[in-house]
Protein backbone atom coordinates (compact mmCIF):
# COMPACT_ATOMS: atom_id res chain seq x y z
CA UNK A 1 0.00 0.00 0.00
CA UNK A 2 1.46 3.10 -1.06
CA UNK A 3 2.21 5.79 2.55
CA UNK A 4 -0.34 8.68 2.22
CA UNK A 5 2.00 12.27 1.46
CA UNK A 6 1.25 14.18 4.45
CA UNK A 7 1.22 17.37 2.98
CA UNK A 8 -2.21 16.22 1.29
CA UNK A 9 -4.03 16.36 4.58
CA UNK A 10 -2.31 19.79 5.92
CA UNK A 11 -5.34 22.75 6.28
CA UNK A 12 -4.04 24.92 3.28
CA UNK A 13 -4.48 28.52 3.52
CA UNK A 14 -6.60 30.33 1.83
CA UNK A 15 -6.14 34.03 1.09
CA UNK A 16 -8.68 36.39 0.04
CA UNK A 17 -7.25 38.64 -2.46
CA UNK A 18 -10.34 40.72 -2.66
CA UNK A 19 -9.46 43.59 -1.02
CA UNK A 20 -6.25 43.55 -2.42
CA UNK A 21 -7.48 43.64 -5.78
CA UNK A 22 -10.03 46.52 -4.93
CA UNK A 23 -6.68 48.55 -3.63
CA UNK A 24 -5.24 47.72 -6.68
CA UNK A 25 -8.42 49.21 -8.99
CA UNK A 26 -7.96 52.72 -6.76
CA UNK A 27 -4.02 52.91 -7.71
CA UNK A 28 -4.41 51.96 -11.24
CA UNK A 29 -7.38 54.72 -11.77
CA UNK A 30 -7.56 57.15 -9.22
CA UNK A 31 -9.40 59.33 -11.06
CA UNK A 32 -12.70 57.33 -11.57
CA UNK A 33 -12.14 56.36 -7.54
CA UNK A 34 -12.59 59.23 -6.75
CA UNK A 35 -15.68 60.48 -8.86
CA UNK A 36 -18.91 60.59 -7.39
CA UNK A 37 -21.06 57.92 -8.12
CA UNK A 38 -24.58 59.64 -9.56
CA UNK A 39 -28.06 57.78 -9.49
CA UNK A 40 -28.52 55.01 -11.67
CA UNK A 41 -29.58 56.55 -14.77
CA UNK A 42 -32.91 54.72 -16.56
CA UNK A 43 -32.34 56.50 -20.09
CA UNK A 44 -30.36 56.30 -23.20
CA UNK A 45 -29.63 59.48 -23.26
CA UNK A 46 -29.23 60.43 -18.84
CA UNK A 47 -29.93 64.02 -18.12
CA UNK A 48 -28.98 66.31 -15.30
CA UNK A 49 -30.45 69.64 -14.01
CA UNK A 50 -28.16 73.02 -14.05
CA UNK A 51 -28.90 76.34 -12.78
CA UNK A 52 -27.45 79.58 -12.80
CA UNK A 53 -27.86 82.49 -10.46
CA UNK A 54 -29.23 86.54 -11.56
CA UNK A 55 -26.69 89.09 -11.06
CA UNK A 56 -26.07 90.74 -8.29
CA UNK A 57 -27.93 94.17 -7.79
CA UNK A 58 -27.26 97.58 -6.07
CA UNK A 59 -30.65 98.99 -7.19
CA UNK A 60 -32.48 100.54 -4.06
CA UNK A 61 -36.14 99.85 -3.88
CA UNK A 62 -38.68 102.58 -2.75
CA UNK A 63 -40.53 102.72 0.04
CA UNK A 64 -44.16 102.65 0.13
CA UNK A 65 -44.69 101.75 -3.58
CA UNK A 66 -45.59 98.50 -4.66
CA UNK A 67 -43.50 96.21 -7.00
CA UNK A 68 -44.30 96.64 -10.82
CA UNK A 69 -44.42 92.37 -11.61
CA UNK A 70 -44.74 93.89 -15.05
CA UNK A 71 -40.97 95.14 -14.73
CA UNK A 72 -39.67 93.66 -12.14
CA UNK A 73 -40.67 90.29 -11.41
CA UNK A 74 -38.27 87.57 -11.47
CA UNK A 75 -38.94 83.84 -12.87
CA UNK A 76 -35.46 81.75 -12.62
CA UNK A 77 -36.65 79.63 -15.01
CA UNK A 78 -34.49 80.88 -17.61
CA UNK A 79 -31.84 80.51 -15.41
CA UNK A 80 -32.22 76.21 -15.69
CA UNK A 81 -31.77 74.11 -18.46
CA UNK A 82 -30.89 69.92 -19.17
CA UNK A 83 -27.54 68.98 -19.97
CA UNK A 84 -27.68 65.39 -21.84
CA UNK A 85 -25.20 62.85 -22.07
CA UNK A 86 -25.11 59.67 -23.45
CA UNK A 87 -24.41 55.68 -22.43
CA UNK A 88 -21.27 53.39 -23.35
CA UNK A 89 -20.81 49.84 -22.82
CA UNK A 90 -17.51 48.35 -22.18
CA UNK A 91 -16.49 45.03 -21.67
CA UNK A 92 -13.13 42.50 -21.46
CA UNK A 93 -13.78 38.84 -23.05
CA UNK A 94 -11.22 36.41 -20.91
CA UNK A 95 -10.99 32.95 -22.50
CA UNK A 96 -8.52 30.30 -21.62
CA UNK A 97 -8.03 27.15 -23.91
CA UNK A 98 -7.48 23.51 -22.70
CA UNK A 99 -4.29 23.09 -23.39
CA UNK A 100 -3.49 26.78 -21.50
CA UNK A 101 -5.76 25.25 -18.56
CA UNK A 102 -3.62 21.81 -18.64
CA UNK A 103 -0.09 23.83 -19.11
CA UNK A 104 0.11 26.45 -16.46
CA UNK A 105 3.55 26.02 -15.64
CA UNK A 106 4.65 27.06 -19.39
CA UNK A 107 2.90 29.66 -18.62
CA UNK A 108 3.87 30.86 -15.05
CA UNK A 109 0.53 30.76 -13.96
CA UNK A 110 0.87 29.78 -9.97
CA UNK A 111 -3.29 28.96 -10.05
CA UNK A 112 -5.94 28.38 -12.59
CA UNK A 113 -5.30 30.05 -15.66
CA UNK A 114 -9.17 31.28 -16.00
CA UNK A 115 -9.15 32.91 -12.48
CA UNK A 116 -5.60 34.67 -13.40
CA UNK A 117 -6.78 36.08 -16.82
CA UNK A 118 -10.41 36.92 -15.31
CA UNK A 119 -8.21 39.23 -12.43
CA UNK A 120 -6.17 40.64 -15.18
CA UNK A 121 -9.46 41.49 -17.62
CA UNK A 122 -11.32 42.97 -14.86
CA UNK A 123 -8.36 45.65 -13.88
CA UNK A 124 -8.50 46.30 -17.80
CA UNK A 125 -12.12 47.27 -17.67
CA UNK A 126 -11.31 49.48 -14.87
CA UNK A 127 -8.79 51.14 -16.77
CA UNK A 128 -10.70 51.32 -19.58
CA UNK A 129 -13.32 53.25 -17.50
CA UNK A 130 -10.77 55.83 -16.44
CA UNK A 131 -9.64 56.00 -20.32
CA UNK A 132 -13.21 56.20 -21.35
CA UNK A 133 -13.98 59.60 -18.65
CA UNK A 134 -10.45 61.28 -19.61
CA UNK A 135 -10.58 61.12 -23.18
CA UNK A 136 -11.43 63.55 -25.34
CA UNK A 137 -14.06 61.51 -27.30
CA UNK A 138 -17.23 62.76 -28.80
CA UNK A 139 -20.44 61.45 -27.55
CA UNK A 140 -22.04 59.24 -30.77
CA UNK A 141 -25.46 58.14 -31.14
CA UNK A 142 -25.59 54.36 -31.80
CA UNK A 143 -26.39 52.93 -34.81
CA UNK A 144 -28.53 49.09 -34.57
CA UNK A 145 -25.37 46.79 -35.41
CA UNK A 146 -23.50 49.43 -36.83
CA UNK A 147 -21.79 51.84 -34.43
CA UNK A 148 -22.04 51.78 -30.83
CA UNK A 149 -22.97 54.45 -28.59
CA UNK A 150 -20.63 56.41 -27.04
CA UNK A 151 -19.96 58.96 -24.14
CA UNK A 152 -18.38 62.55 -23.94
CA UNK A 153 -14.97 62.11 -22.18
CA UNK A 154 -14.96 64.85 -19.58
CA UNK A 155 -12.18 66.94 -21.29
CA UNK A 156 -14.80 67.24 -24.31
CA UNK A 157 -17.21 68.24 -21.95
CA UNK A 158 -14.92 71.34 -20.47
CA UNK A 159 -15.14 73.07 -23.98
CA UNK A 160 -16.47 76.16 -25.83
CA UNK A 161 -16.41 75.81 -29.30
CA UNK A 162 -19.03 74.78 -31.20
CA UNK A 163 -17.27 72.79 -33.25
CA UNK A 164 -15.96 70.41 -30.42
CA UNK A 165 -19.86 69.34 -30.09
CA UNK A 166 -21.11 67.29 -33.20
CA UNK A 167 -23.86 65.23 -31.13
CA UNK A 168 -26.18 67.77 -31.75
CA UNK A 169 -29.09 65.91 -28.93
CA UNK A 170 -26.60 66.59 -26.25
CA UNK A 171 -24.81 69.74 -27.14
CA UNK A 172 -25.24 71.92 -23.86
CA UNK A 173 -26.51 74.98 -24.47
CA UNK A 174 -23.57 78.04 -25.05
CA UNK A 175 -24.20 80.08 -22.05
CA UNK A 176 -23.12 76.67 -19.88
CA UNK A 177 -20.02 76.06 -21.10
CA UNK A 178 -16.82 76.23 -20.35
CA UNK A 179 -15.43 79.94 -20.69
CA UNK A 180 -12.81 80.66 -23.07
CA UNK A 181 -10.58 81.39 -20.39
CA UNK A 182 -10.72 78.61 -18.59
CA UNK A 183 -8.88 76.44 -21.62
CA UNK A 184 -5.39 77.46 -22.68
CA UNK A 185 -4.78 76.46 -26.21
CA UNK A 186 -1.99 75.73 -28.25
CA UNK A 187 0.74 74.33 -26.27
CA UNK A 188 2.63 72.01 -28.56
CA UNK A 189 3.97 70.77 -24.95
CA UNK A 190 4.15 70.58 -21.18
CA UNK A 191 7.20 72.89 -20.80
CA UNK A 192 5.18 75.90 -22.87
CA UNK A 193 2.92 76.22 -19.99
CA UNK A 194 3.95 78.13 -17.97
CA UNK A 195 3.25 79.31 -14.39
CA UNK A 196 1.11 82.56 -15.26
CA UNK A 197 -1.03 80.19 -18.14
CA UNK A 198 -1.86 77.98 -15.07
CA UNK A 199 -2.71 80.85 -12.69
CA UNK A 200 -4.49 82.32 -15.04
CA UNK A 201 -7.00 79.01 -15.87
CA UNK A 202 -7.24 78.83 -12.01
CA UNK A 203 -8.62 82.48 -11.88
CA UNK A 204 -10.75 81.99 -14.36
CA UNK A 205 -12.20 79.11 -13.17
CA UNK A 206 -12.74 80.19 -9.78
CA UNK A 207 -14.42 83.45 -11.15
CA UNK A 208 -16.75 81.61 -12.99
CA UNK A 209 -17.84 79.04 -10.31
CA UNK A 210 -17.60 82.03 -8.11
CA UNK A 211 -15.57 80.00 -4.92
CA UNK A 212 -11.99 79.92 -3.82
CA UNK A 213 -12.69 76.37 -1.55
CA UNK A 214 -13.72 74.02 -4.63
CA UNK A 215 -12.96 70.06 -4.29
CA UNK A 216 -10.31 70.98 -7.08
CA UNK A 217 -7.65 68.10 -8.40
CA UNK A 218 -5.46 69.06 -10.93
CA UNK A 219 -4.92 65.98 -13.57
CA UNK A 220 -1.70 65.83 -14.85
CA UNK A 221 0.54 63.94 -17.66
CA UNK A 222 3.93 62.90 -16.07
CA UNK A 223 5.11 65.46 -18.03
CA UNK A 224 3.09 68.24 -17.08
CA UNK A 225 3.68 67.20 -13.13
CA UNK A 226 7.29 67.51 -13.84
CA UNK A 227 6.39 70.89 -15.30
CA UNK A 228 4.64 72.02 -11.79
CA UNK A 229 7.87 71.19 -10.02
CA UNK A 230 9.73 73.51 -11.88
CA UNK A 231 7.03 76.50 -10.42
CA UNK A 232 9.16 75.75 -7.25
CA UNK A 233 12.73 77.08 -8.39
CA UNK A 234 13.72 80.45 -7.54
CA UNK A 235 14.13 81.36 -11.63
CA UNK A 236 12.42 79.29 -14.36
CA UNK A 237 15.34 80.04 -16.64
CA UNK A 238 18.01 78.80 -13.70
CA UNK A 239 21.06 77.83 -14.24
CA UNK A 240 23.77 76.04 -11.75
CA UNK A 241 24.24 79.11 -9.87
CA UNK A 242 21.21 79.73 -8.85
CA UNK A 243 19.64 77.33 -6.16
CA UNK A 244 15.87 75.62 -6.18
CA UNK A 245 13.85 76.79 -3.19
CA UNK A 246 13.41 73.12 -2.65
CA UNK A 247 17.32 73.04 -1.57
CA UNK A 248 16.46 75.18 1.88
CA UNK A 249 13.76 72.40 1.97
CA UNK A 250 15.27 69.15 2.65
CA UNK A 251 14.80 66.64 5.38
CA UNK A 252 18.90 65.50 5.71
CA UNK A 253 21.35 65.43 3.12
CA UNK A 254 20.62 63.03 0.99
CA UNK A 255 17.23 63.47 0.07
CA UNK A 256 16.62 65.96 -2.94
CA UNK A 257 13.50 66.34 -2.70
CA UNK A 258 11.35 66.68 -6.17
CA UNK A 259 7.49 65.85 -5.79
CA UNK A 260 5.12 68.81 -5.68
CA UNK A 261 1.38 67.16 -4.56
CA UNK A 262 -0.34 70.71 -3.82
CA UNK A 263 -0.68 73.78 -5.39
CA UNK A 264 -2.18 76.23 -2.72
CA UNK A 265 -3.19 78.95 -5.91
CA UNK A 266 -4.55 82.21 -4.84
CA UNK A 267 -7.78 80.78 -5.11
CA UNK A 268 -7.76 77.70 -3.39
CA UNK A 269 -5.40 74.96 -3.02
CA UNK A 270 -5.02 72.23 -6.11
CA UNK A 271 -4.55 68.84 -5.44
CA UNK A 272 -2.16 67.25 -8.25
CA UNK A 273 -2.60 63.89 -9.56
CA UNK A 274 -0.20 62.22 -12.19
CA UNK A 275 -2.48 60.30 -14.70
CA UNK A 276 -1.47 57.86 -17.05
CA UNK A 277 -4.66 57.57 -18.90
CA UNK A 278 -5.33 61.39 -19.69
CA UNK A 279 -6.08 62.39 -23.53
CA UNK A 280 -2.50 62.66 -24.92
CA UNK A 281 -4.18 66.83 -26.58
CA UNK A 282 -4.65 66.98 -22.71
CA UNK A 283 -1.73 68.42 -20.40
CA UNK A 284 -3.62 69.52 -17.47
CA UNK A 285 -6.79 69.11 -16.52
CA UNK A 286 -8.50 71.02 -13.49
CA UNK A 287 -11.73 69.25 -12.25
CA UNK A 288 -14.55 70.13 -9.42
CA UNK A 289 -14.85 66.60 -8.15
CA UNK A 290 -18.14 67.63 -6.82
CA UNK A 291 -18.95 68.38 -10.14
CA UNK A 292 -18.58 65.38 -12.28
CA UNK A 293 -19.48 62.20 -11.55
CA UNK A 294 -19.92 58.72 -12.88
CA UNK A 295 -23.58 57.43 -14.00
CA UNK A 296 -23.46 53.19 -14.14
CA UNK A 297 -26.68 52.09 -15.71
CA UNK A 298 -24.25 48.55 -14.94
CA UNK A 299 -21.38 49.04 -12.58
CA UNK A 300 -18.43 46.29 -13.58
CA UNK A 301 -19.25 43.04 -13.25
CA UNK A 302 -18.28 39.48 -14.19
CA UNK A 303 -20.17 36.38 -15.62
CA UNK A 304 -18.81 32.90 -16.55
CA UNK A 305 -20.18 31.38 -20.04
CA UNK A 306 -21.34 28.20 -20.76
CA UNK A 307 -17.98 26.23 -21.82
CA UNK A 308 -18.14 25.76 -26.06
CA UNK A 309 -15.98 22.60 -25.30
CA UNK A 310 -12.99 24.32 -26.49
CA UNK A 311 -12.50 26.87 -23.94
CA UNK A 312 -13.45 27.88 -20.19
CA UNK A 313 -15.02 31.68 -21.45
CA UNK A 314 -16.49 34.90 -19.63
CA UNK A 315 -17.46 38.42 -19.82
CA UNK A 316 -16.58 41.50 -17.75
CA UNK A 317 -18.79 44.59 -18.92
CA UNK A 318 -19.91 47.96 -17.65
CA UNK A 319 -22.34 50.74 -19.05
CA UNK A 320 -21.46 54.42 -18.02
CA UNK A 321 -22.47 57.83 -18.68
CA UNK A 322 -19.70 60.15 -17.85
CA UNK A 323 -21.77 63.18 -16.43
CA UNK A 324 -20.25 66.85 -15.91
CA UNK A 325 -22.66 68.49 -13.70
CA UNK A 326 -21.18 71.57 -14.23
CA UNK A 327 -18.88 72.74 -17.72
CA UNK A 328 -18.12 75.93 -16.19
CA UNK A 329 -16.42 74.20 -13.01
CA UNK A 330 -13.66 73.30 -14.50
CA UNK A 331 -10.62 74.41 -17.13
CA UNK A 332 -7.81 72.67 -18.89
CA UNK A 333 -4.58 73.01 -21.00
CA UNK A 334 -4.62 72.02 -24.53
CA UNK A 335 -2.28 70.75 -27.61
CA UNK A 336 -4.91 72.02 -30.00
CA UNK A 337 -6.23 75.40 -31.33
CA UNK A 338 -9.68 74.79 -31.26
CA UNK A 339 -10.72 75.00 -27.14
Amino acid sequence: MSQMRTTDSLPQAVRDVRQTFVQLIAMETPVTSQMGKAPRPMSTTPEWPIKTFAAPSSAGVIEGVAPDYSSVGENNLANKTMLLGRFQKLGRFPYVSEETKLMVKQYAVPTDAMQDNVKDKGLELHRDLEYTLLSDNESVPAAAGATASKTRGIPRWVSYDDNRFTDAATTPVIGYRTPSGSILISKSTASAVTETNINAVIASVATARKRTDGNWLGICTPLMKQQFTSFTRLDPAYTTSVLPVRRFNQKDDQTITMNVTMYDSDFGPIKLLTSFWLDSTVHFLMLDMDMVEIGYAKAPTYKLLPDDGASDRGLWNAIIVAECLNPQAHGKAITGAVG
